[in-house]
């Protein structure tokens, strides 16, 4: 590698750093957020139920509106990626809206122990955030297969076998459907006029990823069939799993 190309590698490495610091920065916000939440609607005196019903009117709109409106965004990234054009204001404003919906139902729906998952939950998705500027992109799959298992577990441990978790198992599906489809081009996404973007490296394998998929759901089957003790300890697992899997790739990069 001579210098011009080391310059250039160093620059897009700095320009990747800088981005995923930007969630970072988002997820310190939601964590504020988190913290009104629970000071003013989990943990309200009586005298500030006023302001505990508003939060909850926001978040039941941010619920079912931010849901839709996210991933009509994301829709739309999509299709402006696919015709050749600028997708990543429609992209970061549909994950935004996603995350916004997301704690909020996890807020109504599990309340006390619900904000206790997402004060963990949201440094989670900023790691995850530096994941993919900083990894490769086979290590981001493997971690997201793995997340929506660990997510899933917790679901099954506090709600039994629920649509959170049936959700959890479809995102874990369709990180291997994606997968599949890298594998089978080569890591390349298609645009319209036949115009391929190289995503992933050429050549790569994706054993780990479909492993992380395949893992992913076992353990939340096994969990909603055996009952809510299994899923506690089958956090730990898929935890350890998650660490396993950022040490390989960290050391993959040296």
């Amino acid at each position: 590698m001579d210098k011009n190309q080391r310059e250039v590698r160093l620059r897009q490495e700095d320009a990747d750093l800088n981005r995923g610091l930007l969630w970072v920065v988002g997820a310190v916000l939601l964590e504020c957020l988190l913290m009104v939440v629970n000071r003013w609607y989990i943990n309200f005196y009586p005298a500030e139920i006023g302001v505990a019903e508003a939060i909850l009117n926001v978040m039941r709109v941010l619920r079912l509106g931010g849901g839709v409106v996210g991933i009509l965004a994301l829709v739309w990234a999509a299709l402006c990626f696919h015709r050749g054009s600028k997708a990543g204001w429609p992209a970061v404003a549909g994950l935004v809206l996603l995350a916004l919906a997301v704690c909020s139902h996890v807020t109504l729906s599990y309340e006390k122990n619900g904000v206790r998952m997402l004060f963990m939950l949201v440094p989670a998705w900023a790691a995850l955030a530096l994941v993919y500027y900083l990894y490769q992109p086979e290590c981001f799959l493997a971690v997201t297969a793995g997340g929506f298992g660990a997510v899933g577990l917790w679901f099954v441990r506090f709600g039994g076998m629920t649509v959170d978790v049936a959700l959890c198992l479809v995102g874990a599906v369709l990180v291997a459907l994606v997968t599949l489809g890298l594998k089978k081009s080569d890591g390349a996404l298609m645009r319209a006029g036949g115009e391929k973007v190289q995503w992933a490296p050429q050549g790569i394998s994706y054993a780990l990823v479909l492993a992380s998929c395949v893992l992913g759901v076992l353990v939340v089957v096994a969990a909603a069939a055996l009952g809510s003790n299994v899923a506690y300890y089958l956090m730990f697992a898929m935890v350890a799993w998650l660490f396993a899997l950022v040490v390989y790739y960290t050391v993959k990069m040296m």
